[in-house]
């Protein structure tokens, strides 16, 4: 017996290890184990359980993917702890409650997708400090509050879309002058309302510029009037000195 490998104990340790209430065949849907150095995970078309906890010890995931599925509970703020997860899809999985703000930690986070769920409360403001984040999907939820303005901080953000939700409030010029952005949808959330651009402010008119002032031109008619008498006055006196001599 030494050596030997027994099949379902593999079986058994994943079943331990995901903490979750599902059947041996069940726990097939996930590839029959999970190690804990696995990079992709994806799961579709099963029902009955909540996304265990323990998910935040596959330190190694890059991509969770959970797509069709009729799960209960939340969304684990476990799943902060994934420091090389890259994509995160629960899409139409039933999922409930607030979106978890611990999934701003995610470092390498490219794409993050939660529509057609029912999740609940407001957009986490701390997604303006995602470093790598290209892509967020929150559609088809019941969010409420505002779009925080410090989305408009992840200078990265490519696609954001907010369609059918229950958003209300300004939305945030921020977001729109996001360096990388593509995509902006926001149908069917009938409190937002577009941001008031300001009016731009008019450039305060010159004073117009005096005229320069003309120099006088002097006055030479007094000037040859002197000059006529000195003439005269020299003509005479040279006359008188004429006839003397």
């Amino acid at each position: 017996m030494a050596g030997r490998v027994f099949p379902w104990l593999s079986v058994l340790l994943v079943g331990l290890l995901l903490q979750a209430n599902l059947s041996l065949a069940s726990i097939s849907a996930f590839g029959s184990t999970i190690p804990l150095n696995q990079t992709v995970v994806f799961v579709a078309g099963v029902s009955g359980f909540s996304i265990p906890t323990e998910i935040g010890l596959l330190a190694d995931l890059q991509s969770l993917l959970l797509n069709g599925n009729t799960l209960s509970g939340t969304i684990p703020t476990e799943l902060g702890n994934l420091n090389n997860l890259e994509q995160l899809f629960i899409v139409g999985c039933g999922v409930t409650g607030n979106i978890p703000s611990e999934i701003s930690q995610l470092p390498s986070l490219l794409s993050l997708t939660l529509s057609n769920n029912n999740l609940d409360g407001g957009i986490p403001t701390e997604f303006g400090s995602l470093p790598s984040i290209g892509s967020i999907d929150l559609s088809s939820n019941t969010l409420t509050g505002n779009i925080p303005s410090e989305l408009g901080l992840a200078d990265t953000l490519e696609e954001v879309v907010l369609d059918n939700n229950q958003l209300s409030g300004e939305i945030p010029i921020e977001v729109f002058n996001l360096p990388a952005l593509r995509t902006f949808t926001f149908e069917n959330n009938s409190g937002l309302t577009l941001p008031v651009t300001p009016e731009p402010t008019p450039a305060p008119t010159p004073e117009p510029t005096p005229e320069p002032t003309p120099e006088p031109t002097p006055d030479t008619s007094d000037a040859g009037s002197i000059w006529s008498t000195y003439l005269v006055a020299f003509a005479a006196a040279f006359a008188c000195l004429v006839i003397q001599v």
